[in-house]
């Protein structure tokens, strides 16, 4: 059998640095483009109850999507997956600028979202197959740290970019990057095999003994994990949509200042992964998503009551770190119940359970925030957070270990 460190040193290999690399380049377009997309669309007399439908919408987008592409990592190339995610993107990305009615922000808004998620579920995919069993968390934590550090740049140049050149330089930018990844990837096309090195034999390497989840097992793991990863992307679809609109009407901020919460939130998120998926792996991963629910809450209700940017920005502090307890955990659970056949599949319904939490969120939002204000949107993040913590306490910690035809609580660390 191998020794930890050697699985750690064969896990490096370029298709990993690819991985991360194509990864990198699109979430550094997408993150340049997202921060002013609601306050570019507002400048074409859009309200806010339509800006969240629209949001909804793209999500509806990602939802298809990060099916299609789970399905499509399974059964066909994971290299595929990368591909449709960074030059269709490109094109989705380029489609803003000619945009000009609310209809025609509305496709862009579902193109945006249609070919936005397929690097990020390939990506989960390759660190949950191919990384070493004991390391898990950490590893797709290297994943999510990667996303959030490039969020967090592109934040910083969005804000900037807008300020000085407008909302135009900022789309095109946008696109370009992307596009330069799948230049790139097109390049080194033959030269990549994402599926070698995987661990087909997962228990002669060092994963649980337990018998991988059979049949309709999976997708109560997928609900199970699924939920506290729900819970905050229903807040992060708020937060994205809606924390431009509120920092600059209640917060007093420019673009600038948008991006620089956005700059902040993706720094302190991709600071605290790592460490929080390395503790999450030796203290017990089921603990720490309902500690990151409560987290989550707290910053929402935060924000909420935010009337000035110190307190706001300290908020949005708060909830980059409740991210970096979920987001690696949710996945590191699932990818070891779920036999490695299935688990490209499971992880595009993890992430399909993932959006329309951001669609339930981001629609109802933008009906609150035009009825009872800009406050209303956070209040609701709050109150979800708050109920998915009592539903998984209630579903998990609260229930004595069972047999081996059901969830047995300790086995879930």
């Amino acid at each position: 059998m191998r020794t930890t460190s050697q699985q750690a040193k064969g896990w490096v290999s370029p298709e990993l640095i690819a991985v991360l690399l194509i990864t990198s380049l699109v979430v550094f377009s997408s993150g340049n483009l997202t921060p002013v997309l609601p306050l570019y669309v507002e400048s074409f007399g859009v309200d806010a109850q339509a800006i969240g439908f629209m949001a909804s919408l793209m999500m509806l987008g990602v939802a298809i999507s990060e099916v299609t592409w789970g399905w499509l990592v399974d059964r066909v190339d994971p290299k595929l997956a990368l591909l449709l995610g960074s030059i269709p993107l490109a094109l989705a990305i380029a489609s803003f600028h000619f945009a000009r009615t609310t209809a025609t922000f509305f496709l862009s808004f579902f193109l945006f979202g249609l070919f936005r998620p397929s690097t990020f579920v390939t990506g989960r995919w390759y660190m949950g197959v191919h990384s070493p069993p004991a390391r898990r968390a950490l590893a797709l934590a290297v994943l999510a740290a990667a996303v959030s550090l490039n969020q967090s740049l592109s934040g910083f140049t969005s804000g900037l970019m807008t300020d000085r050149w407008g909302y135009q330089t900022t789309i095109w930018a946008s696109a370009a990057v992307a596009m330069i990844a799948g230049i790139g990837l097109l390049f080194s096309y033959q030269r990549l095999d994402l599926r070698r090195r995987g661990d087909a034999d997962s228990a002669g390497q060092g994963m649980p003994t337990s018998e991988p989840a059979p049949g309709g097992k999976v997708y109560g793991y997928v609900f199970l994990f699924g939920l506290a990863s729900a819970a905050f992307f229903t807040c992060q679809g708020i937060v994205f949509t809606f924390l431009p609109l509120f920092a600059t009407q209640v917060a007093g901020a420019d673009a600038s200042g948008v991006g620089i919460l956005f700059g902040v939130r993706g720094l302190v998120h991709g600071i605290t992964l790592m460490p929080m998926g390395a503790l999450a792996d030796r203290k017990g991963k089921r603990f720490f998503l309902p500690l990151g629910l409560l987290t989550i809450a707290l910053s929402m209700t935060g924000i909420a009551v935010s009337s000035g940017f110190p307190m706001l920005l300290l908020s949005v502090m708060v909830f980059a770190v409740s991210g970096s307890m979920i987001l690696p955990t949710g996945v590191a659970l699932l990818s070891e119940r779920v036999p490695l056949k299935q688990r490209g599949t499971a992880i595009g319904v993890f992430g399909l359970m993932e959006d329309v939490g951001w669609m339930m969120g981001t629609a109802l939002g933008g009906s609150l925030w035009d009825r009872e204000g800009p406050s209303s949107p956070f209040y609701l993040a709050a109150l979800v957070a708050a109920a998915s913590f009592i539903l998984y306490c209630l579903l998990v910690l609260a229930r004595p270990a069972r047999s081996a035809n059901g969830i047995q609580g300790p086995s879930l660390d």
